[in-house]
This record gives C-alpha cells, structure tokens and sequence, in this order.
C-alpha cells in the first residue's frame, strides 16, 4: 500500500506492477482505489483552473 504523500514538488510515484497488486489484500487495494480516485478528481479541478486562468477568468 502507497504510504501518505506530502506537498513535495511534482514528487511521483511509479505504477503498481500487475505482480505488486497480487500481493495487495482487499483493503489495501480498496485503499489504492480510494487514493487514485482522489488523485484525479483534484487533478480534474486543478485543470480546471489552470484553463480558467488562461482564458482570463476566475474561479
């Protein structure tokens, strides 16, 4: 399972292999879902607002 990340600059973490998550049990994958979901739901936000800001308009 990923540990908690921090605010560190553009700080990436490679892909699971399809080998690390046999190894994960249920509630750990359960929690990698979780993590990814949010991961991209504030990337979709943060697109958002970056498009927002080119085209001169505010949030």
């Amino acid at each position: 399972m990923r540990t908690a990340r921090t605010n560190d600059k553009a700080k990436k973490y490679p892909p699971l292999t399809d080998k690390e998550l046999e190894k994960l049990s249920p509630e750990e994958l359960r929690a990698e879902l979780r993590y990814l979901r949010a991961e991209n739901a504030y990337l979709k936000k943060l697109k958002a607002l970056v498009q927002s800001e080119k085209n001169g308009k505010k949030p």
